[in-house]
Formats: C-alpha cells, structure tokens, sequence
C-alpha cells in the first residue's frame, strides 16, 4: 500500500490548537479521543494525542498513538518497529527511531510535514539540538506556514533555546518568542 503522509495529515492544526494554546492538555486528549471515537479510521488528531501524552508523562500512551497514527497512514512497519523498539530499548530510543522513519520518508516525499514530524521525534527523544535543526528546516521550506509551533512546542529546554526564539522571531512568532525568552512555559 502506497503510504498517506500528505496534507490530510494537517488536521490535528484544527483539533488540538485551542487546547495547546490555553495550555490544556487533558482538554486536548478529550476532544481529540470524541472525535476519534466518533469516527474511526479518521486521519487527524493522532499527533495531538501523542503529544498530550508525551507531555503529560505517560509514555506507554504516547507510543500507542504514534503507532496507531503510522497504521492509520498505512506503514503498519513503522508502527510495529516503533512499538518493538520501545518495548526493547525505552522510550527515547522508540522516539530516534522514528526520527529515522521520518527522515527516510522525507528523503523519499520531500513533504514539509514529514520534517515536522522528525522534529518532533527527536524532541520527545530529549534530542533538542537535533530537533531544532529540523524545525529550521521547515522554516526554510515553508517560511512562517507553521505557525503552531511556538504553540506545540512545550519542551523547557527548546522553549528557552536561544536558537529557538531567534526561530520564533524570524516566523513572526514574537508572542511565543517572548514569552520564552522570559522563561515563561
């Protein structure tokens, strides 16, 4: 099967935003589970869980909904490899291999979301630098056309990074570059 990683992948934006912004993330995982539940199969708001959960400390969930966002997006492999990885070497190891996937994938598609998505990876990874270098790149790729990053960005030691505000600000961001750059949260 022909692998889904393209703009139908953009929804979470529209689910968990409102949540994230308001620093809701019990918020985020209710609306996003009503609408997975009320529609399965459903493309959006995976992402949205996996970093609620992430956030929230609760690994075992956040590994479940990266794998079901893979399977949903039909790489049953990536979600397999995902859940054996964390089962036999942790949770930050789980995360550097699907940074892997993810960067494969982008070699191979070329698609914004997917350097996003390595981004991610190695920012639950713990990996900060690695993590900014990525989301750099989509601002190379997109200009400011993600503007939810400062918003979903919750990790401490990336909010604070000066690379990161100098990111914030060069997208326009200046309200998240700001408020971290004040060491707010």
């Amino acid at each position: 099967m022909k692998k889904k990683w393209g703009s139908e992948c953009v929804g979470d934006v529209g689910v968990s935003v409102p949540w994230f912004l308001a620093d809701d993330l019990q918020g985020a995982i209710r609306v996003t589970e009503e609408v997975l539940a009320s529609t399965p199969g459903f493309g959006f708001g995976h992402s949205t869980l996996v970093r609620a959960y992430h956030y929230l400390g609760e690994k075992d969930k956040a590994i479940a909904a990266a794998a079901e966002e893979h399977r949903i997006f039909n790489d049953p492999e990536a979600a397999m490899a995902l859940e054996s990885t964390y089962a036999e070497s942790g949770y930050v190891a789980a995360w550097l291999s699907n940074a892997q996937v993810f960067e494969e994938a982008y070699r191979t598609d070329g698609l914004l979301l997917l350097v996003l998505a390595v981004g991610n990876s190695y920012e639950f990874a713990g990996e900060a630098e690695k993590a900014i270098d990525w989301f750099e790149l989509g601002y190379q790729i997109a200009g400011p056309n993600v503007p939810y990053l400062g918003a979903k960005v919750k990790t401490p030691v990336i909010q604070s990074n000066l690379r990161f505000i100098k990111l914030l600000r060069d997208m326009k961001l200046d309200y998240w570059a700001d408020k971290y750059s004040q060491g707010g949260e």
